[in-house]
Formats: C-alpha cells, sequence, structure tokens
C-alpha cells in the first residue's frame, strides 16, 4: 500500500502551532525513517516541494571522518555534530513545506 500526503499528515501531524506557522510550514513530524523513500514519493506525486530535516543523535557523529564532494576529508567537529543530524544516524525525520 502506498501512503498519500493526507495518510502522512493525519498519522504525523505537527504538535504545536508554532511549528505550523514557521517560515517553512511544518508538514509533517516524527515520522520514522524507514517512510522515508514512501513519503517523499508521495509528495513527489503530489507535486509538493519538500525539505526534509533529520532527527537523531548528534553526538555519535563527533571525530566521524567525512568526504566532501571533492573526495578530500575532513573530521567532524563537535559544534558541527551539535548543528544537524546525518542521514546515516537519523531515527526519524520532518517534513517541511520548501515550495512557497
Amino acid at each position: 500500500m502506498t501512503l498519500t500526503v493526507e495518510q502522512i499528515q493525519n498519522t504525523y501531524n505537527v504538535p504545536a502551532e508554532g511549528l505550523a506557522n514557521s517560515y517553512y510550514p511544518v508538514l509533517a513530524y516524527w515520522i520514522p525513517i524507514e517512510k522515508l523513500e514512501e513519503v517523499r514519493n508521495a509528495y513527489r506525486t503530489a507535486g509538493t516541494t519538500i525539505r526534509v530535516r533529520y532527527r537523531g543523535p548528534r553526538t555519535v557523529s563527533v571525530g566521524r571522518e567525512m568526504t566532501r564532494p571533492d573526495k578530500t576529508t575532513y573530521t567532524r567537529s563537535y559544534h558541527r555534530a551539535m548543528q544537524d543530524c546525518l542521514k546515516f544516524d537519523a531515527t526519524h525525520f520532518t517534513v517541511y513545506n520548501y515550495g512557497i
């Protein structure tokens, strides 16, 4: 069974009014990472441009060796790790409306 946008937004509805009124309104919140491709396909089919923000542990990536697009490497700093969660470590994600 494929998910529809309505099913996603009803199941993973936004818990706080503040999130819905942000610059990029939150469409769905705290979705398990296993549903990422289903959710992307549903919004793609509906013609909605979305932005996905990964949620999960951050500190596990401190000190991890990362590779840039030009194939050079760097070590992930504590401050960079606290800014966001990597897709590799994500347990959940949030969907924002990016087509404003």
